[in-house]
């Protein structure tokens, strides 16, 4: 009895799911982005203001790894979806993503998870996760970099194969300019819209990413 109908069904059922939950990481990532910008306080006077009851730790708690797996989820459908067209450096851009977005993962819950980070901020697991962190963050720009354009090389995606490399690029620059934007923070308003701005662009790609992935009903 042939099985390949069933397993491929299985494993386009898999990838789509991925896609959505890429879609998904989009969408937290903007509102994450948000609590941050309203419970954060200043350079010169931490606030700690909370949000519908909950503190900036509280939401990181609950946003940061689920995003960031989120995100290596859609890595994995993306690669599910091109199915080997990619070849030897869309393997290698694979592998370096799911790295990059995997040391996130881990970043983030010894960031939040292990102690309160507004208690223990000097602690080991909050700086040696921030440290972590970066190093994800520039794994993830090389591999997302690496990836998309063995992605374009390949035209191996429905549409939109130059995604992860605006992801990769996207990615970085966000870091950067979310960084500036903070210690340079006054605690308005319109700080706030501007810092929760700046994760859009990076958001909507993934959003659109993960909507390639969801819609190729065809996968693997």
């Amino acid at each position: 009895m042939n099985n390949a109908p069933s397993v491929k069904v299985r494993l386009s059922t898999y990838t789509r799911w991925c896609g959505a939950a890429a879609i998904l990481g989009g969408v937290l990532l903007i509102l994450r982005s948000a609590t941050f910008a309203f419970t954060h306080g200043t350079q010169s006077q931490a606030q700690f203001d909370t949000l519908f009851g909950l503190s900036g730790a509280q939401y990181a708690k609950i946003f940061q790894p689920t995003i960031w797996l989120c995100f290596l989820l859609g890595v994995v459908g993306v690669n599910a979806t091109q199915a080997g067209r990619a070849k030897r450096w869309g393997k290698i851009g694979f592998v370096t993503s799911g790295l990059g977005y995997g040391l996130a993962v881990l970043s983030w819950i010894l960031q939040v998870w292990i102690v309160d980070p507004d208690q223990y901020f000097n602690s080991v697991f909050v700086q040696g996760g921030f440290g972590l962190w970066l190093l994800a963050v520039l794994i993830q720009t090389v591999g997302m970099t690496l990836f998309g354009l063995a992605l374009m090389r390949a035209n191996a995606l429905p549409r939109w194969n130059g995604l992860p490399v605006l992801i990769g690029l996207l990615l970085l620059a966000t870091a950067v300019f979310q960084s500036f934007v903070f210690d340079t923070s006054d605690g308005s308003l319109v700080w706030s819209l501007i810092y929760i701005s700046a994760s859009v662009p990076y958001s909507l790609c993934w959003i659109l990413l993960g909507y390639t992935v969801w819609s190729n009903k065809h996968a693997a």
